[in-house]
């Protein structure tokens, strides 16, 4: 009988015990799924994406062509987009790709990215247009 009440309270111990609590606190604080986001523009056309400020946007991929003959160009994007709120340009073959993968035939730009933030801003940055914000 003494060593089922022994066993009870190490049992009792360990699965109410302080570390415990700790790592449910920690599972409970983890942040939810990144959602990923896709976006596919034809050539001549405007590329724009945004997100909720201060949230920035995220570049996981972007590809300019059609079919298999397509040019990985996420570091361009990412160069345009990244650590802002929005992003808008024209896609075409001489801005901002300065390629063409697959000469003649109409191309498309496939990004795909997400939002995260907060946006991280400079002191003296401007901040985005349409934002209001009071100084105190």
């Amino acid at each position: 009988m003494a060593f089922t009440a022994l066993a009870l309270t190490f049992v009792v111990v360990l699965v109410f015990s302080p570390a415990h609590a700790q790592v449910q606190n920690k599972m409970k604080d983890k942040a939810p799924p990144i959602s990923i986001k896709k976006i596919t523009v034809a050539e001549y056309d405007v590329f724009t994406v945004s997100c909720t400020y201060p949230q920035r946007i995220v570049v996981t991929s972007a590809s300019y062509g059609m079919g298999s003959k397509r040019a990985d160009v996420t570091s361009r994007v990412s160069d345009f987009c990244e650590s802002s709120s929005f992003c808008r340009f024209l896609v075409n073959n001489n801005h901002p790709f300065d390629q063409d993968p697959y000469p003649g035939v109409k191309k498309e730009l496939k990004v795909k990215y997400y939002c995260y933030g907060p946006m991280k801003r400079n002191p003296g940055q401007a901040r985005p247009s349409g934002i209001a914000v009071q100084e105190q």
